[in-house]
């Protein structure tokens, strides 16, 4: 079974550990093997250098080796002559330094171990002077350099663990200082919910890569509170919108059932039922539209359309509304407006902005659509002369359940303009929203020319594809 510490803080403690353990072992080797080569070479040139002075007092006294022991009576040396010894050191046998050297005409060195466990650097050649060959050794003492080596290995042995001990701690202690945030933001991310969103992440330093995940997560909450509580204002808005209609139904069929009434009475019951009935099944039509918007299951069509003659069609649904209120509807789609768009989407917006426009312009007044192309886009706009939209409503007169009159709100749902919206955008289009007060309004939608909308895109609600 793979073990593995269960916390990023044990994680990093054991990596840093690793690490300068890593660090510390490849140092002491390298600085190791440095001493070693430095204290064997300089081993090396002084058993060279001890040799060459006895090989060049051979060389200049051939018949005075004996002599040797006057001119330094330190130095370990051996002078063989033809396998006999001509000169050895005082203290050569008793160290336990070999009795001879076989070289040939050969010079060599090499370390050499006492039986007494004691080591010496052994440096050996021959040396022809006078028609006299001679093999001269020259040791040297290598338990120092030993010594020294075993001495720095302890150190480094010693050294090390405790090093890797307050490696292990300062990692430890750095990990807790840098992940203080994280757990910071943890704790805040547990007190959040779905009844405390505005509980947000701190932001220690915005620019290191904990503030930046904490400045994205607090803006994800922000898109999620904002989400939350707008479907909590459609689930109220809906449900008050549903309300209505049901009260209503109620009121007319106790109303009948209370006491016996005229066929006359029944029918004029029976017409306010179905009237209910008739805005319920508006509204659950328009609710479906929405929650196929949000869910983005809607997946678009376009094709070739002219959006003069989408706009005559629907000039030619909705003139029975505008008659009722002796309205004028006019039609400006002189020439032909080609565009490249789902046609159900397209004539929905087109609709909704027309019966906006039908249900807030007063008796005799005029509702005028005009479809054009210009500038690389195609416009359907739809004026009337309503009593225009105030400054403080033009931002929110697409929000679903939205009304700009709340006096008004039998004449409507308030998800006209928000399904309108939806389908132009999700088109690939916008709206734009000119009013004055007083002077009517005018919603313009605005597409994309054929050329940069000939393809199929799957639709995201509220947004372009």
């Amino acid at each position: 079974m793979k073990l593995s510490p269960t916390t990023v803080r044990a994680r990093l403690t054991l990596w840093f550990g690793a690490a300068v353990a890593a660090a510390l072992l490849l140092f002491a080797a390298v600085v190791f093997i440095v001493v070693r080569t430095s204290l064997t070479n300089r081993a090396v040139d002084e058993a060279k250098s001890k040799l060459a002075a006895v090989a060049k007092f051979v060389e200049d006294n051939p018949g005075d080796v004996a002599e040797l022991a006057e001119f330094n009576p330190e130095a370990l040396v051996l002078v063989l002559k033809a396998g006999r010894v001509e000169h050895k050191a005082v203290a050569w046998d008793r160290l336990g330094l070999p009795a001879s050297v076989e070289l040939g005409a050969q010079s060599r060195e090499w370390l050499f171990e006492t039986p007494g466990d004691h080591h010496y650097r052994l440096a050996a050649k021959t040396v022809e002077t006078a028609g006299r060959m001679f093999t001269v050794a020259a040791a040297v003492d290598e338990e120092p350099l030993l010594r020294g080596l075993a001495t720095l290995a302890w150190t480094f042995g010693l050294s090390i663990p405790a090093v890797l001990a307050g490696a292990a701690l300062a990692g430890f202690w750095l990990g807790g200082r840098m992940l203080a945030p994280a757990r910071r933001m943890a704790l805040a991310a547990e007190r959040i919910s779905a009844e405390r969103l505005g509980e947000r992440l701190p932001v220690d330093n915005p620019h290191d890569e904990f503030g930046r995940l904490a400045t994205i997560t607090n803006r994800s909450l922000d898109r999620l509170r904002e989400t939350i509580e707008r479907q909590r204002r459609f689930t109220a808005d809906a449900s008050h919108e549903i309300r209505t209609p049901l009260t209503a139904i109620r009121a007319a069929g106790e109303v009948a059932l209370r006491s016996p009434q005229s066929p006359e009475q029944y029918r004029e019951a029976i017409g306010a039922m179905l009237e209910g009935v008739a805005r319920l099944t508006d509204l659950a039509e328009r609710l479906l539209v929405l929650a196929c918007a949000d869910s983005g299951r809607y997946s678009a069509s376009p094709e070739a359309l002219d959006a003069a003659g989408v706009a005559r069609e629907v000039a030619d649904l909705l003139g029975p509304l505008a008659d009722d209120k002796a309205l004028t509807l006019a039609i400006n789609t002189d020439h032909a407006a080609p565009v490249h768009a789902d046609r159900f989407l397209l004539r929905q917006a087109v609709m909704n902005l027309v019966d906006n426009a039908i249900k807030y312009t007063p008796h005799g007044g005029r509702v005028e659509i005009a479809a054009t192309s210009r500038d690389g886009s195609v416009r359907i706009a739809v004026r009337d002369s309503g009593p225009g939209i105030a400054d403080e409503h033009r931002g929110r007169v697409f929000e679903r359940f939205y009304r700009v009159d709340p006096s008004r709100a039998g004449s409507g749902a308030g998800l006209g303009l928000a399904i309108a919206k939806w389908a132009v955008e999700a088109g690939g289009g916008r709206i734009a929203l000119d009013s004055e007060l007083g002077h009517g309004s005018t919603f313009t939608i605005i597409l994309p020319a054929p050329a940069r909308t000939a393809r199929t895109r799957d639709l995201v609600p509220g947004g372009s594809p």
